[in-house]
């Protein structure tokens, strides 16, 4: 068997610059397109293949800032920053944030009115964001104006799957960390995606939709009706670890969460040809990947727990 590379199974694209941080626990600037492996600042740890939305950051010279006035809109917003000192809110909105130490994030979720935001800064306040959402990101570097990072987009393109026709059966493997807020949303977080059209697709995701607020949903859809195994598995916050697993087939759907796996769903009745549809890995999600493999097989509900346990 020859080796094979990132590339030779993914396609990925950022159209900005973006910020990630090494396993000396230096911040790092990846260039336009170029995949970021973050590490925890503090320990050193590998955490996997980073990838986030979009977001913008309006706090100037974050490095290292000081106190200043932003201009926000009457909707939920994200304070953070490295250091032990401290950032008050005045203006718009109020509040504080008191930093725990150099390698450690801290946040505050605030929803201002629209206008002028004073950001006071006092002590050791370094690599700070506020940006609009309901999480903190990685760092958006600023100097005397606000910008953005674009967002990571993860693919494996038909080219790239490892048959030319659709197989009998498949089976999925995703473990890493994310972050999410619950929005009441069914596809809270997706972990990968794979549709031709909404009757015609498999998908991982979490839903927090109907009183939710982190229901594991394993989708397989081959045009008569949608097959789901959920469970609640999650609760909202950030860097919450993950560890998932399917498997598919023509007549069977399965899932398995952090060790457990869930009862086999035997109704399907075919399983949906999308050998020439591009899948999207992890297309709504903020976090890390640190897993991500694939079998063109039924790996078997013992497999599946024994993966994600």
């Amino acid at each position: 068997m020859l080796p094979v590379t990132f590339s030779d199974l993914h396609t990925y694209e950022r159209a900005s610059t973006a910020t990630y941080v090494d396993a000396s626990g230096t911040l790092r600037t990846a260039a336009v397109d170029e995949p970021r492996y973050d590490y925890d600042p503090e320990t050193g740890r590998a955490r996997g293949l980073l990838i986030e939305e979009s977001s913008t950051n309006n706090v100037l010279n974050m490095l290292a800032p000081s106190t200043q006035s932003v201009t926000v809109a009457a909707q939920p917003y994200t304070l953070s920053f490295y250091g032990t000192g401290s950032i008050t809110l005045s203006g718009a909105a109020t509040g504080s944030l008191s930093g725990t130490g150099v390698a450690d994030l801290v946040s505050l979720t605030y929803t201002p009115s629209a206008g002028s935001l004073t950001l006071t800064i006092s002590g050791d306040v370094r690599m700070v964001n506020n940006e609009p959402g309901l999480i903190p990101t990685s760092r958006i570097i600023t100097t005397v104006s606000p910008a953005t990072r674009a967002a990571d987009v993860l693919t494996r393109t038909p080219a790239q799957f490892p048959f030319a026709s659709m197989p009998s059966a498949l089976s999925w493997h995703v473990q890493g960390d994310m972050s999410y807020a619950d929005t009441a949303a069914y596809r809270e977080v997706s972990f990968a995606r794979w549709t031709e059209s909404p009757t015609s697709e498999i998908e991982l995701r979490l839903n927090t939709a109907g009183g939710f607020s982190g229901t594991m949903q394993f989708i397989h859809d081959a045009g008569s009706e949608v097959i789901v195994s959920s469970v609640d598995a999650y609760s909202p916050g950030t860097l919450v670890p993950f560890s998932i697993a399917s498997r598919h087939g023509a007549t069977f759907i399965n899932g398995a969460v952090d060790g457990t796996v869930l009862t086999a769903n035997l109704t399907p009745t075919a399983l949906p040809d999308l050998s020439a549809t591009t899948m999207q890995i992890a297309p709504t999600f903020n976090g890390h990947i640190a897993v991500e493999s694939g079998w063109v097989t039924d790996i078997g509900d013992t497999r599946l727990g024994e993966i994600t346990a």
